[in-house]
């Protein structure tokens, strides 16, 4: 899927970008950053930005905040602060690890905390 990041016909690279962004996939975040500094397309900038905001990581919120600095259109400008309110959230989503919760040590304490309090039925 990687290589089709890079494919000369735009609807395929529009499509693998927006694929790229909803599968939060960080092995396409420097060729993304890469693209976004020479995109002239603006269909495919915003899908850029967007993509970048889901995936989040090294370098894309300084990005985000040098193109937003730049930017003089003010429909683009709130573009890229919404897409940066979508970063915000990829961050702190990202602090949260599934893996962390050990669902019997939980429910141990939670039959434990059950045992000590007398039954009232």
């Amino acid at each position: 899927m990687l290589s089709k990041l890079h494919a000369p016909d735009e609807d395929i690279r529009s499509e693998a970008i927006h694929a790229a962004g909803e599968l939060e996939l960080a092995s396409a975040r420097s060729i993304l950053l890469d693209s976004l500094e020479d995109e002239e397309d603006l269909e495919l900038r915003r899908e850029l930005i967007w993509a970048l905001s889901k995936i989040g990581g090294e370098g894309v919120r300084n990005r985000l905040e040098e193109i937003l600095e730049a930017e003089e259109d003010d429909e683009e400008a709130d573009f890229i602060e919404e897409a940066m309110d979508t970063l915000s959230f990829t961050e702190d989503m990202a602090q949260f690890d599934l893996f962390d919760l050990n669902p019997d040590t939980e429910l141990r304490e939670a039959d434990l905390d059950d045992e000590d309090e007398p039954d009232t039925e």
